[in-house]
């Protein structure tokens, strides 16, 4: 009797979907497996203006070993996708893994990202025009709408994921069922995003505004989990072997010279094996006495496989050899988790000082004469001025007045009149008491074309 004791076969993975398991660590019901967990981390931060600010992938393969008596040897673990991430093979081999041992291999990666996620901020919701975030500088708490989007971007399903939103001391929300409050920090939880799928909180906050200093819209910060992986990773074979002891038994039969030939394959580890072939040859002949191939036969802690009974004729006792190819069952185990960082905006404070004046006190009477009026508009705020709009009463003594009696001066530089637009409306609005005559309303707006950029 010759005994063979070894593993040359390989147990392959055949898809990524496949070998896609829930994010736990179970084991075979059935015995120990050789397991390959890949973990990968994201950490990603993205400034005020929506651009990349900082991105880090990190990942890890680990290929364990649970079984408290037994070691495994030959382990080779074959990866697709490496090219993307700082591997430099694309098979990982170890001599062997001792009981209750593990091996790791840590890699970065730049995949595309999984999770998206947007901030809009509008200061003037009561206007149809693009969203505006400078504040106008104002004793009453000022009504804003926000909106956070997030929007799952990747290949893959994402689940738990989490947005924080803190809470700047002059922001005021109020409790909603979407969402929950907790001390500075508003939570918003949705417990799975399908590939593709946007979801959006809209909420409605007051701000308060005490100086003319920037508020901070506050930062916001997103985690998630994936069952899959941020980059192209895919294990598609795992390979180890352990115990096991596989030989032949001949049996002689009723009459002399015939033989019963019985293969025999016995796990003697914890591991649940696989075997997938099996032959037997007698010493000295060509052809094999039994060949089986394409098996997937599973062999547990302790068990015994046996062949069917081959005949065979002899007039002495034959000898064998025999191989079996099997593999230590594989449990693969893959996931991905991350956070993206929204950092927070600077909304400025839109505030001015006007100066109205005229170039004497006096006009004459009973006479046409012509006043010269001058204002100055003073940008005390924090917020840069593009668009202005000037309203002033014109007295009923005063002629209308036409866009080319107007000049308009921003430091040296003149603003041209194809950036200006003047109405003239009957009738003031701005004047209090009670004066003879309805007179006139100046609407003057700078800044149609291009913006002003008044500092």
């Amino acid at each position: 009797m010759d005994v063979l004791m070894e593993d040359d076969s390989e147990f392959g993975v055949p898809s990524k979907e496949a070998v896609r398991s829930p994010l736990s660590d179970s084991l075979p019901t059935d015995g120990d497996a050789v397991i390959c967990r890949i973990r990968e981390i994201e950490r990603t931060v993205i400034d005020s203006e929506g651009m990349l600010e900082s991105r880090d992938i990190d990942g890890s393969v680990e290929i364990l070993n649970p079984s408290a008596v037994d070691r495994i040897w030959g382990v080779s673990l074959h990866l697709d996708g490496t090219n993307l991430t700082s591997m430099d093979e694309d098979v990982i081999k170890l001599r062997e893994i001792q009981p209750d041992s593990s091996h790791l291999t840590r890699y970065t990666a730049n995949p595309e990202p999984l999770l998206s996620i947007r901030e809009i901020i509008d200061s003037e919701p009561v206007r149809d025009d693009f969203p505006s975030i400078s504040l106008p500088y104002t004793n009453e708490p000022h009504p804003v709408k926000v909106r956070i989007e997030v929007e799952n971007v990747g290949s893959e399903s994402l689940i738990d994921i989490e947005i924080v939103r803190s809470i700047p001391l002059e922001w005021e929300f109020t409790p909603d069922l979407g969402y929950s409050i907790s001390e500075d920090s508003l939570i918003w939880k949705i417990p799975r995003l399908e590939v593709n799928e946007v979801k959006s909180l809209d909420l409605e906050p007051k701000i308060n505004i005490s100086s003319t200093q920037t508020i901070s819209s506050g930062e916001i910060s997103a985690t998630y989990r994936s069952p899959g992986l941020l980059s192209t990773l895919v294990p598609t074979s795992l390979r180890a072997s352990t115990r096991h002891v596989s030989y032949v038994t001949a049996t002689e039969g009723e009459r002399p010279g015939e033989w019963g030939c019985i293969c025999s394959f016995e796990n003697a580890s914890s591991f649940s094996l696989t075997m997938e072939s099996a032959s037997m040859e007698v010493v000295g002949r060509e052809e094999p006495l039994l060949s089986i191939s394409g098996m997937r036969e599973v062999v547990r802690p302790m068990a015994k496989w046996e062949s069917q009974s081959v005949p065979y004729a002899s007039n002495e006792r034959p000898r064998f050899t025999q191989r079996i190819q099997s593999s230590v069952a594989p449990a693969i185990d893959v996931g991905s988790t991350g956070s993206v960082i929204l950092r927070s905006k600077s909304l400025p404070i839109v505030d001015a000082r006007v100066e109205k004046g005229y170039e004497r006190s006096r006009i004459r009477s009973y006479t046409e004469d012509v006043v010269q009026t001058k204002m100055k508009i003073e940008n005390v705020g924090s917020a840069t001025i593009n668009l202005l709009r000037m309203v002033d009463d014109l007295p009923p003594i005063f002629e209308k007045v036409k866009l080319s009696d107007i000049s308009v001066e921003i430091g040296s530089r003149a603003v041209d009149m194809e950036n200006m637009r003047l109405d003239i409306v009957d009738g003031r609005t701005l004047t209090v008491e009670e004066v003879a005559g309805h007179g006139h309303t100046i609407q003057l707006l700078i800044g149609t074309t291009s913006p002003i950029a008044l500092q």
